[in-house]
């Protein structure tokens, strides 16, 4: 039976999937052999921007609930599996090693791999080591993947997430989040504007996600939580605003150049009711994200 200071911090440590701020550890390209080429920043679709945006979003939460471990039972904290390492440096307990899912619907992608953190701090925002009566915590999720890029053939398929996040206070209802964060995709390949007219191109495409003292409540009694602010994902030429007004349903306004075009609701999951507790014998947090569906372009 989860005590109700895990059920808490069990929660906190979902919400922390949907932001993203500083502190994070770039991770440069598998190859770069690109120079001379044409290269195109990508503008997606309403639509493509819209499900891109949903799918960050729900994914998030879903990977960051998986380290909620973290807060019920520190012995978790040292597990090392087949795909997996723990350390404790610099005052982070990380992980780091493969993705479970292959970002590319091709098992054999030859580079899938996640660095994970996660960090408590007392009121002073000294570190601490525990959760037991922390003021703060901070996690950190870099997922990157590649596909191609053999020798020197310049094609392939790459993709970037990187998000870390503050909460305080932890024993709080509600708690105040604030993070921002990108999400990179960089395409190498043949390439037609006109379906006639081909050519070697490098594509790239970016969202940003951002968001400020977005309140976080916990239903003790539903076993559920909500949210109260705003979430911002933009990418070239698209503002998806994510309003949540006491509810894990949001609200989704689409703008286009600054201009209304659409109207959406997006319900994130009651993940309390989805997920068990992931087992200590094979528990590594960070593995388990899914980058999500590419754009065609």
């Amino acid at each position: 039976m989860k005590s109700t200071y895990f059920k808490y911090l069990f929660s906190l440590i979902a919400i922390l999937g949907l932001f993203l701020t500083s502190c994070t550890n770039t991770t440069e390209p598998v190859s770069d052999n690109t120079e001379g080429l044409k290269k195109i920043d990508y503008a997606p679709t309403v639509d493509e921007a819209q499900i891109q945006a949903q799918s960050l979003i729900t994914e998030s939460f879903k990977t960051i609930l998986e380290g909620s471990t973290v807060s019920n039972n520190s012995s978790s904290l040292g597990k090392n599996t087949s795909n997996s390492t723990y350390s404790y440096i610099s005052g982070w307990h990380t992980w780091r090693g493969d993705l479970i899912e292959s970002p590319f619907e091709i098992q054999d992608s030859y580079m899938a791999q996640y660095l994970a953190k996660i960090q408590f701090q007392d009121a002073s925002q000294n570190v601490q080591v525990l959760p037991d009566g922390a003021k703060a915590m901070l996690v950190y999720l870099n997922a990157h993947a590649a596909f191609g890029f053999v020798g020197d053939d310049p094609s392939g398929d790459e993709r970037w997430y990187d998000f870390n996040s503050v909460v305080t206070p932890l024993t709080g209802n509600p708690s105040m989040v604030s993070a921002q964060g990108t999400y990179e995709r960089r395409w190498v390949g043949e390439y037609s504007a006109d379906g006639e007219n081909w050519e070697l191109v490098e594509i790239q495409n970016k969202f940003f996600v951002n968001a400020k003292d977005v309140k976080f409540f916990y239903d003790y009694v539903a076993d559920d939580y909500y949210l109260l602010g705003n979430i911002t994902v933009t990418t070239n030429g698209i503002k998806i605003l994510a309003r949540f007004s006491n509810s894990r349903t949001a609200l989704l306004e689409i703008y286009q150049n600054d201009v209304l075009v659409s109207t959406a609701q997006l319900e994130l999951p009651n993940f309390y009711q989805m997920f068990n507790v992931p087992s200590l014998e094979n528990w590594n947090f960070g593995s388990g994200f899914i980058f999500p569906t590419p754009i065609i372009f």
